[in-house]
């Protein structure tokens, strides 16, 4: 008979159907043994060998009967080594194992590391055991193994048999592990490893701050659980359904580092069996619980202990053998990545087309989907209750055109006169959005990922939005956007939906060295998520992932319409606590929307392929043909702005020449003019690495503008261009040479020819007879090693490679007096250029200089030091291009100015302009000149 201990471990009322069949399979292995002891009884035999012999034949004919039982039933039997098998033989276990749990819903028994020794006349029998599992107590829902150094092999292969088990005991998808491993023992490597097991499958928490979070999304899964089902085991199978999958926890190393989580991670021990959590503990006897912290091992009346000194030989698990772990490994992850098919809907919209746009106060209500009972589901925003909403689904998951549908869809819906976009697109390359490059809806359009200042810019152009609109509305007297529409029939206000795609840029924890900037992003982001709703200002913020974002709790509180689609657990679970069940298993498109604590289901969005989407963006411009535009900043990093002749000719010149440098970086894309007066500091810095001529770029626009506003109305300008970089090729020379044949300009590229004409300048400033000039000074810094030099005259022309003959030459006469009655030295390059620099601009004297860094700009002080000071009392205006970091740091700028980070590229060049006199910064984008 089978031995009264089993029953004992099962201990588990018949009346459920997984136990009957259990049970059956027992009752079966009951009646071989009970026909071997007959067929032993029966056997006649002259002597004893045989006698044996034929108790052997009987024994081997049993031993393959019970062998066929374990085949039929294979997953209450332990599965251990697999050298012994077929490659044949372990795909046929497989597709018994995978039938045998395909309609259990939950697993009160698991094989256990014991089996039982019947000796019947003198032949022993394993007959084997089970552990109780998903009993409907903690006392079978928890296993504890402890070992010590010397047994920690042994424990490793016992907690891999247990879990691998757990694992294989449900439909793969219905058990999710979470592997806790805060010392890094490493021991956890056979489900951890991401080559072996799916990472849906296996979480892994390595850092202290993972345990804490982790523990406080299982509790706000336990209450979620809790509201819904119950106990999850008896919910399971009282409907026959997997409302949620289970949670197995390994702790590895055991009290080590677990202290400061002890009362949380108690909670969930004693109550988690509830709510589908269930823990395995690799219990460290060396180690102990510091403290007063509870210990877990001291629950007795909430685990199973599993003592390996009490085990003969530890089993293997199938997954430890590698060659059935191949095998099994491929089919949890194969399974893990089975999608139910996805059903496909469209919407029609052909007839939507057809109809007159929908008048509208304040909702916008946009067809998205259908659930299984063909029910239509509506995306809906208004000023009441559906406010903002947030979308995640990672790739491939229909994220982008579920997007699609709802812009589209309102576009078609609503007039350009009652709802605009601002949509942004932060996927690297992202070009999503350009199919709605021509629709009049769209108020901006940014599909770059390379400015986050650029964001910044729309933002704070909503940001400024929303106060007009705060103003309209009290002057109306009322204070919600219907309210104002109601009263303002002729004149209403827009509707306004900021769309941004790949989100997690705006909210990057890894990119917050723009400290200043990302503040504000989110300061103006919480102000919309908070106050949007009356002015008629919503968000919709979609992602792949919330990894290493951090969203303020401001922003979530004031989400009210949450769509998930396939995701993440954790992003699941961050976004929707106890909804990764529902994700888990999402086909391609389908969602699971969420309203508040008032409405919760699973539809399937509308689908339009590729082919679809022109005749589509033709209905949207065709419609909207006889609307107003919203107008437009389209902004896709690498547009260009051309320094035409017209726009010279535009630029508004009466008093003073003016220097045109490119377009701010903003939705108004302004022509960044710089107006150079007859005043102290009048002049322009222009520094930054030059390797493609990125930084004489914006000097050539200046200079270009300057000689022609100058000469367009008929104001005398000299304009000498001392040329220190002095290159055989490259664009500026063409623009050079082009000026120069036109007589606008002067090139002085001889060295001796720039100390002399430095000197000529500075002479006529000194002595107050200087005439409207120009100085353009490029590479300022390669004229270091002349800087202290005395200036001289002479015919001889010097190229630098030889000797000067001093016998040609002359001195300069240095005497003189400025202004204020004081001899000025203007004996060497530096205090020439300096001079000119600081007394110029009042005479109508004004310098373009190009320098690699600040430092390097030449000022009187033959030291080289130079400060802040000394550089905005000669330069007002600073152009600052791509540079080394340490290149700023003189001049104590904002510490959010990273020109280290400005982009080169000629498609895409970016800089930053300064302003000393009035304190303000603009990042542009510099002309380019054909």
């Amino acid at each position: 008979t089978i031995p009264s201990i089993l029953t004992q471990k099962l201990n588990i009322g018949l009346q459920k159907t997984p136990i009957i069949k259990y049970m059956k399979t027992l009752g079966a292995i009951k009646l071989l043994l009970e026909e071997y002891k007959q067929h032993v009884e029966r056997i006649v035999a002259p002597t004893k060998k045989e006698y044996d012999k034929q108790v052997k034949l009987v024994y081997d004919n049993t031993m393959s009967k019970l062998s066929k039982l374990s085949q039929l039933f294979p997953d209450i039997m332990p599965l251990g080594d697999g050298s012994k098998l077929s490659d044949v033989d372990i795909q046929n276990l497989i597709a018994y194992l995978k039938r045998s749990v395909e309609t259990k819903y939950s697993a009160p028994l698991l094989p256990s590391f014991d089996s039982f020794q019947k000796n019947i006349y003198g032949m022993n029998f394993n007959i084997p055991a089970f552990e109780a599992w998903q009993g409907g107590s903690s006392k079978e829902a928890n296993f504890v193994i402890h070992y010590d150094k010397t047994t920690e092999s042994d424990a490793v292969s016992a907690m891999n048999y247990l879990v691998g088990n757990m694992l294989l005991s449900l439909p793969i998808k219905r058990v999710h592990l979470n592997v806790v491993d805060l010392n890094l023992s490493g021991m956890g490597a056979l489900f951890t490893t991401t080559t072996r097991l799916d990472p849906s499958l296996c979480r892994y928490v390595g850092e202290p701050q993972q345990l804490n979070d982790f523990c406080r999304e299982m509790q706000q899964r336990m209450v979620s659980i809790f509201r819904e089902c119950g106990d999850l085991v008896k919910y399971n199978e009282q409907n026959q359904t997997s409302r949620y999958p289970f949670e197995v926890v390994v702790l590895l190393d055991y009290p080590n580092m677990y202290d400061y989580v002890a009362q949380q991670l108690t909670a969930l021990f004693e109550n988690g069996h509830k709510g589908g959590i269930y823990f395995v503990v690799m219990h460290n006897t060396d180690v102990q619980m510091s403290g007063q912290k509870v210990s877990l091992i001291d629950k007795k009346e909430h685990y199973t202990e599993i003592d390996l000194l009490a085990l003969a030989d530890v089993p293997k698990s199938c997954l430890e053998d590698e060659t059935m772990a191949k095998s099994f490994f491929n089919y949890i992850n194969e399974e893990a990545k089975q999608q139910p098919k996805a059903k496909i809907v469209k919407v029609n919209y052909d007839e939507m087309f057809k109809k007159p746009y929908d008048d509208t106060l304040s909702i916008i209500e946009v067809p998205i989907g259908e659930e299984p009972d063909g029910n239509k589901i509506n995306f809906l925003m208004n000023a009441v209750d559906h406010i903002h909403s947030f979308i995640i689904g990672q790739s491939g998951s229909g994220k982008s055109v579920f997007l699609h549908n709802i812009i589209a869809g309102a576009m078609l819906k609503y007039r350009p006169e009652d709802l605009q976009f601002y949509l942004l697109d932060f996927k690297l390359g992202g070009v999503e959005f350009n199919r709605y490059r021509n629709s009049k809806h769209v108020k901006a359009m940014l599909v770059d990922n390379s400015d986050m200042q650029v964001t910044l810019e729309i933002l704070r152009d909503l940001d400024e939005q929303m106060k007009e609109r705060g103003k309209q509305l009290q002057s109306v007297g009322v204070s919600n956007i219907a309210d104002y529409n109601r009263s303002m029939a002729d004149n209403r206000m827009p509707q306004i939906m900021f769309i941004a795609d790949e989100c997690h840029a705006m909210f990057n924890t890894s990119a917050r060295s723009d400290q200043k900037l990302f503040r504000e992003m989110t300061e103006i982001i919480t102000r919309i998520a908070k106050e949007g709703r009356n002015q008629g200002v919503h968000l919709v913020l979609a992602t792949q992932t919330l990894a290493q974002t951090d969203i303020s709790s401001e922003i979530i509180n004031n989400i009210s319409d949450r769509y998930l689609l396939k995701c993440a657990s954790s992003d699941s679970e961050k976004m929707i606590p106890g909804s990764t069940d529902k994700t888990a298993n999402l086909a391609t498109g389908q969602v699971f929307y969420k309203f508040t604590n008032k409405i919760e289901t699973v539809f399937q969005s509308y689908f339009t392929s590729n082919k679809e989407v022109p005749p589509l963006m033709d209905h949207i411009v065709d419609k909207a043909a006889d609307n107003q535009s919203n107008g437009q900043f389209y902004f896709n990093g690498s547009q260009l702005f051309e320094l035409s002749s017209s726009l010279i000719n535009s630029i508004p010149s009466k008093r003073n020449n003016v220097a045109a440098l490119g377009c701010s970086i903003d939705l108004q894309q302004e022509p960044l003019n710089i107006s150079l007066k007859k005043d102290d500091g009048e002049n322009i810095l222009f520094f930054g690495i030059n390797d493609k001529e990125q930084v004489t770029r914006p000097v050539m626009n200046a200079l270009v503008s300057l000689v022609y506003t100058a000469k367009n109305n008929g104001r005398p300008l000299e304009a000498y261009v001392m040329d220190c970089i002095d290159s055989e090729e490259g664009f500026y020379l063409n623009v050079l040479d082009k000026l120069s044949e036109e007589g606008l300009i002067s090139i002085v590229s001889n060295r001796r020819d720039i100390g002399t004409k430095l000197h000529q300048i500075a002479e006529s400033v000194r002595d107050e007879t200087a005439s409207p000039t120009l100085l353009v000074v490029l590479g300022q810094e390669r004229l270091r090693r002349f800087l202290d030099k005395e200036i001289e005259e002479g015919e001889q022309q010097y190229d630098g490679s030889q000797p000067i003959d001093m016998g040609s030459l002359k001195r300069f006469d240095y005497s003189g007096k400025t202004t204020n009655g004081k001899k000025a030295d203007i004996s060497t390059y530096r205090k020439a250029l300096d001079f000119i620099l600081r007394e110029g601009p009042r005479c109508g004297v004004n310098t373009l200089l190009q320098v690699d860094k600040p430092a390097n700009l030449a000022c009187a002080d033959s030291t080289g030091y130079i400060n802040s000071n000394s550089v905005y009392d000669r330069f007002l205006h600073l152009v600052m291009l791509r540079a080394d970091e340490k290149a700023v740091a003189l001049l104590g700028l904002d510490e959010d100015i990273h020109v280290e980070k400005l982009s080169s590229e000629p498609e895409r060049l970016r800089a930053i302009y300064y302003s000393a006199g009035n304190d303000t910064y603009k990042m542009f984008t510099p002309y380019v000149i054909k």
